[in-house]
């Protein structure tokens, strides 16, 4: 028999006892939650915007410059993500998170994104149980050795639980939500540039109060990831567990480490040789600071720099290329020649080094240097003012010498002497 014979009124009216009523409502499919369990607390790389119903909503307060979780329901937090356009540009997006999401990475608009929370989020309440206290020690994740590696930068946020613990009403550190052998400790958040985008607050052990050199990690503008150095300043004055230290070590700092005049070799803080104090990037060898191939010795910053390609006549001198005394550097090979006076303005070098004028001018040791020679004279004219002249009582001839004495107008029966350039008569006469 059909279901189509039957009304859905026909089941709900059945009067005797133990029959069961049939509603088409209970035949419709329910909706399926965008965020069970299973997802909200493992790792789908969309539990971020999936149980995250806020994500949308911007809490970002221009008015403070501020990342305002009061801007966000209860138990989320204000957060910020990457978000590249199809073009490649990149840019921050802000929204209402989750709060146990600060920090993970996910899936938004088809591509994987770093959602960090500014300002610490609210408190959240672990989703699984703390161990037992007698398997554990509370405060920390690593074993003492691990705690003490100096060497190790990032110890710090690897060893202490590292929640969030500054009040949200006063914005002020909280050791209250921090596990025990831990402070509510404030440093900055920085950039990849090294810029101080703002302070927050985290947990971390005792120890570390007052670590100068830290390091945390976090995702630049293009999505990329970077490490950063700060520092760890603990509210009130905590009273740190001196831990007991292997090899020799005494604890100082906030970590093991070898007495002064020893280092730890082979496990173990032993006398260093005497040698010389080099610069962080040398090394001694056969007792003389060196670098490592490809770098050259310099007597400040890291002591090393990269070794420059110079040419065949220059050699590298405090990371540079540097010619012998008395030369000058120039960009061909050999690289090097004799220093040389400097030229006029209107001067050329010659292939022989010297300073040259152009064609039709001559080199004079004033500015701008050359001057146009003008006519050529003869041997007894000289050049003046582009023309070319005789002494005085002389007169400018083409032939000979160019100069001779100026030919005077005699009279009737006098004559020129060419030896005084004088009108005379002949002999026996006398000039009237």
């Amino acid at each position: 028999m059909g279901w189509g014979q039957y009304k859905t009124s026909d089941f709900a009216v059945t009067p005797v006892q133990g029959t069961c009523s049939l509603s088409l409502a209970d035949l419709k499919p329910q909706p399926t939650s965008l965020c069970p369990d299973s997802k909200k607390n493992g790792s789908d790389p969309n539990r971020q915007k999936d149980c995250s119903p806020a994500l949308g909503q911007s809490c970002y307060d221009s008015t403070t410059y501020r990342f305002a979780n009061s801007k966000c329901p209860a138990g989320n937090a204000c957060a910020r993500w990457i978000e590249t356009s199809p073009t490649g540009g990149s840019f921050y997006l802000d929204g209402c998170l989750l709060a146990q999401y600060c920090g993970t990475s996910g899936r938004y608009k088809g591509r994987m994104v770093q959602f960090d929370c500014p300002n610490p989020p609210p408190p959240v309440t672990p989703v699984t149980p703390p161990p037992p206290v007698t398997l554990t020690r509370q405060g920390t994740r690593c074993t003492l050795q691990q705690e003490d590696d100096v060497n190790n930068k990032k110890r710090a946020p690897t060893c202490s639980s590292f929640r969030a613990c500054a009040n949200q009403t006063t914005n002020q550190p909280d050791s209250s939500s921090c596990e025990a052998n831990e402070s509510c400790a404030k440093y900055a958040w920085k950039g990849s540039s090294g810029t101080v985008y703002a302070y927050q607050y985290a947990c971390v052990l005792q120890k570390y109060c007052g670590l100068q050199d830290a390091s945390l990690s976090g995702w630049d503008f293009d999505g990329t990831r970077y490490d950063y150095t700060t520092a760890f300043a603990c509210s009130g004055t905590p009273q740190p567990i001196t831990p007991t230290c292997p090899a020799g070590q005494v604890y100082t700092g906030g970590a093991c480490q070898c007495p002064s005049g020893q280092s730890l070799v082979n496990g173990q803080c032993q006398a260093q040789p005497v040698g010389p104090t080099c610069l962080p990037a040398q090394f001694a060898v056969n007792g003389v600071c060196a670098c490592p191939p490809g770098k050259t010795v310099t007597q400040t910053g890291l002591g090393c720099v990269s070794a420059p390609r110079c040419f065949s006549g220059q050699t590298v001198s405090g990371g540079q290329c540097t010619c012998p005394a008395g030369q000058e550097i120039i960009l061909y090979e050999p690289g090097c020649q004799v220093r040389q006076q400097p030229c006029l303005t209107n001067q050329l070098r010659g292939a022989n080094g010297n300073c040259e004028c152009p064609p039709g001018q001559v080199v004079v040791q004033w500015e701008p240097g050359c001057f146009s020679a003008g006519p050529s004279c003869l041997s007894g004219q000289t050049l003046s003012g582009g023309v070319c002249t005789c002494p005085p009582g002389l007169v400018k001839t083409n032939t000979g010498t160019g100069c001779q004495a100026q030919t005077p107008s005699c009279l009737t029966g006098q004559y020129a002497d060419p030896s005084t350039g004088r009108c005379t008569c002949p002999a026996g006469q006398t000039v009237v």
